[in-house]
């Protein structure tokens, strides 16, 4: 895989994996690092569709319980339907379940 862009779902999931493993797993230099990392996520690019009043952040979730791609894409527009493009974002969260049924369905039928 050359290109992030190109990677399937399971490449994706290898390389997350990876990550938080060479991040968390290699020294407790770098861990802390990540951990004091929270600050940048305080100002958000482009919208408040994931500012919550006291609440977490998706990406941190998501990052803390290494979540696969197409879980994390779910989680992601569930979270900010309601603050930001309503019916498209769960449309879009309804994609990738099914395609995640459609991994269950052809599993069971091999």
């Amino acid at each position: 895989m050359s290109v992030l862009d190109e990677a399937t779902p399971a490449e994706w999931d290898a390389a997350t994996k990876k990550t938080l493993e060479n991040i968390y797993g290699v020294n407790e230099e770098k861990a802390k690092y990540c951990r004091d990392f929270g600050a940048p996520r305080k100002i958000q690019v482009g919208g408040t569709h994931y500012m919550k009043a006291g609440g977490i952040q998706p990406i941190e979730f998501i990052t803390s319980n290494a979540i696969p791609f197409r879980e994390a894409n779910v989680i992601k527009y569930v979270f900010r339907h309601t603050n930001k493009n309503g019916v498209e974002d769960l449309l879009k969260a309804r994609d990738y379940i099914d395609m995640i049924i459609n991994d269950y369905k052809t599993k069971q039928e091999k």
